[in-house]
């Protein structure tokens, strides 16, 4: 470190003495490219001793990034070393995951990182290297051996590079899209569609079209994940509704073509379906009775809106109803009727809870629906009283943190910043406190009558974290502090920054690389996950941002990490527009 250090100090005093040399207008500012690619090189150089294949490969892709531009030679070689690694690993662990609390964790498939970056840069090459991928992904005898949720990840992360490239490259996402075509449809697909309307809707919607084409004879459950996107709704049509839902963007448009086109592609393969189909869902449902329970979703649509088809819907839900056993259909009406208490208001669960109460039939995951359907602070009020009577005493505490932090949650958008604190200080975990903390100072900020308390209150998450132990966690929020505090005070901003690698650096191996923090909340019968984005959690995304203002001395404090993955890449977060600078 104090090489390099020495090193800044010897470039910025020869960029002095060059610039008096030949009488330059402007100073060489410190963030520079020439600084920055040998920087960027030192880090490439360092990497080589990396052991961890994931972080090899993620420094790699970071440094072809940074070099496209200045030495596209270079950053090839990285781009491609990155690959064969990522190629390697995958051929020695397959498709990894972990569980933890109930919940499994997929890790990155890290040919698909390469990938993505690659795509960015060159889009010719970003097609081979996926043909490369699902070339040994169609030989891969092994892959039938796969879980029911892992035999197709290939081309569940081919579809999301696909829409993660619609906005920039169009004709890379329209061929990658098409390239999954040739594999059964899938409920990515669902997800997918809206994030790439997100970026660009009239190639989410040509894709679309596709689609229905392509998969037009694909079994009934698989042509419901398409049944949301032209109509604009959060949820699929059908049983399975309950199981899939997201939030529609407000700009997103429902196309009435598609509409109709989804809805005759999905009659005339309802009328081809008979007594012996007996492709059933993953929740082992038949599809006859699938088919029933989506046309009766879709009854009133039709009816509405498409009146030219109620001729051809009617004929279609009378087939699917013969050749459904009575059965099955009762199983399709339990599963909608299970997943029905999801979608309750707040009212309809406190008054299935009293009358559960009073029959002696009380559970702790109805107790958390009413917690979790608390839309304002009254209805807080009349869930708190029903936590106590959680007799699990892990869900009962996990409820608790839930209830206040979403209580905070609504006093801080309500502008009830006593309050909002009041209910923060009741959340048990420094990291989901210092989120609502970091909600009251940024909404603080906003107000020229509390501007100032914004800081106050971020100085009180600063005194509670360093009376903690030294955890991630602890490091997070002091990372997340000092991305917040650049927005107020830089010299605070720096300390906290300070405190954050410190921390780290009396931790063995840290993942300071997680920008959002998750909720568990685990009963008998059910387990509820929450995630929240925290800005700065991230180390790259803090050191970058602070770099905007104070160069040098970020880049000193990014050299001030003793492990060396968290350095390199708080390095290159660092320089990383130094380049615009030339």
């Amino acid at each position: 470190m104090k090489r390099l250090y020495l090193f800044l100090l010897l470039f910025v005093f020869s960029s002095v003495t060059l610039q008096a040399q030949i009488n330059l207008k402007k100073p060489l500012k410190e963030c520079n490219a020439l600084l920055a690619r040998q920087l960027v090189e030192q880090q490439a150089d360092a990497s080589k001793s990396v052991e961890e294949t994931d972080k090899r490969i993620n420094i790699l892709l970071r440094v072809a990034d940074f070099l496209w531009i200045a030495d596209e030679e270079t950053a090839r070689k990285y781009f491609g070393e990155a690959f064969q690694i990522a190629n390697e690993r995958f051929r020695e662990k397959g498709v990894e995951k972990t569980e933890s609390k109930g919940l499994t964790v997929y890790q990155p498939d890290y040919r698909f990182n390469v990938i993505s970056a690659v795509a960015r840069r060159d889009a010719e090459w970003a097609k081979k290297l996926s043909g490369e991928v699902l070339k040994e992904f169609d030989e891969d005898k092994e892959k039938d051996k796969r879980g029911a949720n892992d035999k197709d990840n290939e081309i569940r992360d081919l579809i999301s590079i696909a829409a993660q490239t619609a906005k920039d490259n169009p004709n890379l996402a329209l061929t990658l899209a098409r390239r999954t075509m040739r594999y059964p449809l899938l409920d990515r697909w669902y997800f997918s569609l809206y994030q790439m309307a997100g970026n660009n809707q009239p190639l989410a919607d040509q894709i679309y079209g596709e689609l229905l084409t392509n998969y037009a004879d694909a079994e009934v459950f698989r042509l419901l994940y398409l049944s949301a996107y032209p109509f604009g709704n959060g949820r699929i049509f059908g049983v399975e509704k309950h199981s899939m839902g997201m939030s529609v963007s407000a700009n997103f448009s429902p196309n009435q073509n598609l509409q109709r086109q989804f809805l005759l592609t999905l009659l005339r393969r309802v009328m081809k379906l008979t007594s012996e189909s007996t492709t059933k869902s993953s929740s082992q449902i038949p599809e006859t009775a699938i088919a029933v329970m989506a046309l009766n979703d879709l009854e009133l649509i039709v009816a509405q809106q498409f009146p030219d088809l109620m001729q051809t819907f009617s004929q279609a839900k009378i087939h699917a109803s013969s050749i459904t056993a009575g059965d099955a259909l009762e199983a399709a009406k339990k599963r909608d009727e299970s997943g029905k208490k999801f979608n309750k208001s707040f009212d309809e669960h406190l008054a299935d809870l009293e009358k559960a109460d009073g029959e002696g039939k009380l559970d702790e995951f109805s107790i958390f629906l009413l917690v979790s359907a608390a839309k304002t602070d009254e209805h807080f009020k009349k869930a708190e009283s029903w936590i106590d009577k959680m007799t699990d005493e892990i869900a009962r505490e996990g409820t608790f943190n839930y209830f206040y932090f979403q209580r905070s949650k609504l006093a801080t958008k309500e502008k009830r910043f006593d309050e909002a604190r009041k209910y923060a200080l009741k959340v048990p975990k420094i990291e989901h406190r210092a989120v609502l903390y970091f909600d009251i100072a940024e909404a603080k900020m906003k107000e020229p009558m509390t501007k100032l308390e914004s800081l106050e209150t971020l100085l009180e998450v600063y005194q509670t974290a360093n009376k903690s132990p030294d955890t991630v966690e602890k490091a997070q929020v002091l990372l997340g502090l000092a991305f917040m505090f650049e927005k107020v005070d830089h010299l605070n901003a720096l300390t906290s920054l300070a405190d954050a690698i410190k921390t780290a650096n009396n931790l063995e191996n840290p993942n300071l690389f997680t920008s959002s923090v998750t909720q568990i909340i685990k009963g008998k019968n059910f387990t509820h996950f929450s995630s929240y984005s925290v800005p700065g959690f991230e180390v790259t995304e803090t050191f970058y941002e602070m770099s905007k203002k104070d160069f040098l001395t970020t880049l000193t404090h990014a050299t001030n990490f003793s492990d060396k993955y968290l350095r390199t890449l708080a390095v290159l977060a660092t320089v990383k527009d130094c380049e615009k600078n030339d």
